[in-house]
């Protein structure tokens, strides 16, 4: 019943007032809907017809409740839109009319991404449903092989159409030009490589349940400014100098090109220090020398992670800066055997880098 059940008010007031009040249509304070000159003399019935509408008013606005998804355009010769699209009560405008889209479907993609990029799309109702006949000028044709708008969700090929695809946040939504046998292409490269190491990207297909399958093989590779084409297992190499982010795709004729990754070159980093003694009875002091280097050179005036572990986990006990050689030093003192590391976390041209494990006794 909320605070009235047990107000003293509550309990002696009359019937209706009592249901006024469990509704909060009246008020015994002076702020709010009810505690207003015009709601106490607004006549009760009428409150109660205000009060629900002003809640069936606020019923679409929970449950059209916007968020984001990520939606790709791609035709064969080009990628429309990337990026974020904005999930909400959207209008699409078809040659019927003009047709409000009250639930967070995979149509929605199209009119978003078009407000953002500019681009031009055109749909039409259909026995089915709404359907897209064209974006950015490119239209299904009624000619053998038939191509025309495909839509994926999460790499999957849903069983609905667009209009009818219910999203989730989070979800990605890929649109592309083409028939039921165009398969969209997928890259698979490592995150971080070192300057001067060989970098494999893999070529995949993507199948209907939106997993990675079978390699493809004579794909055309593109690392940046780089090229280069998949071999029979469907992988090419690349060797990088310098450090930077490059951006990795693949495309061949008949599938849809893969989605930009990232992979971050960075010079290789060196962290190795030494203690002294290695043995300390309890409560003595042990000294930490160490130094950073990278395939550049040394790594001066950047803070290095000393950490600890005596039972399960790491923790860090000390940070020095190393200085114009790259040399770091600190003290310690240990109440108990434990194992200590130098750990650096890299920046955006040298990538982190952990030392080897050094243990540290200490006796009675």
């Amino acid at each position: 019943m909320g605070r009235y059940s047990s107000s003293r008010r509550w309990a002696r007031g009359r019937p209706r007032e009592r249901s006024g009040e469990m509704f909060g249509l009246r008020s015994t304070s002076r702020g709010g809907l009810g505690g207003s000159r015009a709601g106490r003399n607004m006549p009760r019935p009428l409150w109660l017809f205000t009060a629900v509408l002003v809640a069936l008013m606020a019923l679409p606005a929970v449950a059209h409740a916007g968020f984001y998804v990520r939606a790709r355009i791609e035709t064969p010769d080009k990628t429309v839109y990337r990026g974020n699209a904005w999930m909400g009560r959207n209008y699409i405008e078809d040659s019927d009319g003009v047709h409000s889209i009250t639930q967070n479907v995979a149509m929605s993609t199209i009119d978003d991404a078009a407000r953002r990029a500019g681009f031009p799309y055109s749909v039409s109702m259909t026995a089915w449903g709404l359907s897209v006949e064209s974006i950015d000028g490119l239209a299904f044709e009624a000619s053998p092989p038939w191509p025309g708008w495909m839509y994926r969700v999460n790499g999957e090929m849903p069983l609905v159409g667009a209009a009818d695809c219910l999203l989730r946040p989070g979800d990605d939504v890929l649109w592309y030009y083409g028939t039921y046998d165009t398969t969209p292409a997928a890259v698979r490269v490592a995150r971080r490589a070192a300057v001067n190491t060989t970098v494999t990207v893999s070529a995949l297909e993507i199948d209907v349940s939106g997993q990675a399958g079978a390699p493809i093989p004579d794909a055309t590779v593109c690392v940046g400014p780089r090229i280069a084409t998949t071999d029979a297992s469907g992988q090419a190499q690349f060797k990088i100098s310098r450090p930077g982010a490059y951006g990795v795709r693949v495309e061949k004729d008949g599938y849809v090109r893969s989605d930009l990754s990232y992979v971050n070159v960075a010079y290789r980093s060196y962290v190795s220090f030494y203690t002294r003694p290695a043995r300390v009875r309890r409560g003595g002091v042990v000294t930490l020398i160490g130094a950073l280097r990278s395939q550049n050179g040394v790594l001066s005036g950047r803070r290095v992670a000393i950490q600890m572990k005596s039972g399960s986990a790491w923790r860090t006990v000390r940070t020095p800066v190393a200085n114009r050689r790259g040399v770091f030093s600190t003290w310690l003192r240990p109440s108990r055997t434990a194992y200590y590391r130098a750990v650096w976390s890299g920046d955006g041209s040298h990538l982190s880098v952990a030392s080897a494990v050094r243990r540290v006794a200490v006796v009675r």
